[in-house]
């Protein structure tokens, strides 16, 4: 009886979770927004994207497969959003000049493509770039 409950656990796992290596669950290690650094002058824009490097050894877009990045501005100036702003998408806007800012991507830790994901906290992972306003 034993051996037909576990025969049981593990096909329902298996079925569950799938065998296709895109129902597997990894882990966002790092992010490297790219270019690491842009210049442009007051009202003009610079694009930035997130590249994700996982638990598996695979980099990707992190915009492309629907990660869930959020973009913000940072820096060690008061206000940085006096300075800089950046969309959803990575497109930061000089509003002001000189000056020197930081924008950075946030994406959760991890990914799970299958029905039954462990249920874990999920941290953020953060990577950043220089934007100087001219």
């Amino acid at each position: 009886m034993r051996r037909i409950l576990f025969f049981l656990l593990v096909l329902l796992f298996t079925v569950s979770c799938g065998t296709n290596s895109s129902d597997t669950f990894r882990t966002l290690q790092s992010i490297s927004v790219q270019p690491g650094t842009a210049s442009t002058t007051v009202g003009h824009t610079a694009a930035f994207h997130a590249m994700g490097t996982f638990s598996d050894g695979k980099a990707e877009d992190l915009a492309t497969d629907g990660w869930g990045v959020t973009w913000n501005v940072s820096s060690t100036m008061a206000n940085p959003v006096n300075w800089a702003t950046v969309d959803a998408n990575g497109v930061a806007t000089c509003i002001n000049a000189p000056a020197t800012v930081q924008i950075v991507a946030n994406a959760p830790s991890w990914e799970c493509k299958s029905q039954v994901c462990p249920a874990i906290a999920v941290a953020l992972v953060q990577g950043s770039a220089d934007l100087t306003c001219n």
